[in-house]
């Protein structure tokens, strides 16, 4: 119902805050990456939203949330709120191997937060899930984005943004945009994507405020 005003004011690129499925208003803590967070509407809604936007030459930009899931989630399923087998729940879960384990097989937890488990960017089934054939990127290019926003980027191994890079370059050649959160001096943090000048177009600019 707001595009048009949006469109008046000559924003040619929204960026939206994590919308699907989690356990939180922040969705922060993903619980399904497939599918929208039926508190903001279906994924119907949600196509039809990115077309309005297209129609008036607006892209959209979906912020893409891989260093951690919830644990209220399809993936940890630590509370059996869903009908997966969870890794919380079992080490047979097809999910097992998606996050990272420390000594006496004790999850990590971003930040010690423990509705976040952190995942295992190295984990192949992980991988295949995000940014393989029929993966998350591409379920999420079906539905119209023309980029992505990657949390805390500097916490993904190189060649796991590259993986995203090249799965977006799969669906949309040449026409699309990621960008990377990184609070500190990007200059400072030893990544490939500022060498290289792939991985990611640009980083967010929170270090300025130490300026």
């Amino acid at each position: 119902e707001k595009v048009e005003y949006i469109a008046s004011l000559g924003v040619d690129m929204i960026y939206l805050n994590p919308i699907v499925t989690s356990q939180s208003n922040h969705r922060y803590d993903t619980a399904d990456y497939f599918h929208p967070d039926s508190y903001l509407g279906n994924e119907k809604e949600l196509v039809q939203m990115i077309q309005e936007f297209h129609r008036l030459g607006i892209k959209v930009i979906f912020d893409g949330v891989f260093n951690h899931t919830g644990n209220d989630s399809v993936y940890f399923n630590q509370y059996g709120t869903y009908d997966s087998v969870g890794a919380y729940q079992s080490e047979k879960s097809p999910y097992n191997s998606f996050y990272l384990r420390g000594k006496n097989k004790e999850y990590h937890y971003w930040w010690g937060f423990h509705n976040l488990p952190v995942c295992d960017k190295n984990a192949p089934a992980f991988r295949k899930m995000i940014f393989g054939i029929g993966g998350v990127i591409d379920k999420w290019c079906e539905m119209g984005i023309d980029g992505v926003r990657l949390d805390v980027v500097d916490e993904l191994p190189d060649d796991f943004t590259m993986g995203i890079w090249e799965a977006m370059q799969r669906n949309k050649p040449d026409d699309f945009l990621i960008i990377g959160e990184v609070w500190e001096n990007p200059m400072r943090k030893g990544k490939a994507y500022i060498s290289s000048g792939r991985e990611i177009h640009s980083v967010m600019n929170y270090f300025l405020m130490d300026a």
